[in-house]
């Protein structure tokens, strides 16, 4: 079963120049140079909060409890030392993926953290992949659907997390532009259809994101090749 990785964060915007930069050129490199990773990218909210999004494939939920992964938890990188204390509104979900549906990336992602009781999680799983996710699959504009169930903390050092309740299912969108992105949240899934399957809007939150940069096997292997190189 493949792992996915998913972070929110808000900014001081005094120091949020840096922060871009780090992001774009370290922090996400380095996550995805950690073998079991597939690629790591993120986005910036057209609306919704926090105001980043980022998101990292993995080949299982067990490359985020790895030893390879945990070495750079616990040693983090001098700018990361600098940056990663000032992370605001921060929130962080480890998951197994049980539904995929198109593959890639595309210009928009659309973020549902949902929070209905643990015990009602599998049902309610259940319902979205057998009626509410194949009709979302026939909406023009969307190109990828992925419903992820989180799994339990594993530990490790990481800014203070929102507080609030915890993300017991997370549904991401892939649409080519923002007209398909609302057409999807006022439609396919929309409030409507997720309480089809007894998701109430209360329990949650929804943002819609805009690609900024991605890291993906390729460029991966690039990297590690260089690395290896004799000087």
């Amino acid at each position: 079963m493949q792992g996915m990785l998913a972070t929110w964060t808000d900014f001081d915007p005094a120091g949020e120049a840096d922060f871009n930069e780090w992001y774009n050129t370290e922090h996400l490199l380095e996550r995805a140079m950690v073998p079991g990773f597939y690629n790591a990218r993120r986005y910036v909210a057209v609306h919704g909060s926090p105001k980043y999004f980022a998101m990292y494939d993995t080949e299982s939920p067990e490359v985020l409890t790895s030893p390879a992964y945990k070495h750079i938890l616990e040693n983090p990188t001098e700018w990361s030392m600098q940056v990663m204390p000032n992370f605001k509104n921060f929130d962080r979900c480890v998951a197994e993926q049980i539904y995929q549906y198109g593959q890639g990336w595309a210009q928009i992602a659309l973020a549902f953290r949902i929070s209905i009781p643990a015990e009602e999680v599998d049902r309610v799983a259940d319902r979205l992949i057998e009626t509410v996710l194949p009709i979302a699959t026939e909406a023009a504009g969307i190109v990828g659907l992925f419903l992820m169930k989180p799994l339990p903390p594993s530990g490790g050092p990481k800014p203070a997390e929102t507080k609030g309740a915890p993300i017991t299912l997370f549904l991401s969108a892939s649409c080519l532009d923002e007209h398909a992105a609302n057409d999807a949240l006022h439609g396919a899934l929309g409030p409507h259809a997720l309480k089809s399957a007894d998701i109430p809007a209360r329990f949650v939150k929804t943002g819609m994101y805009r690609f900024v940069c991605g890291v993906d096997r390729a460029v991966v292997d690039r990297a590690r090749a260089l690395q290896n190189k004799p000087a």
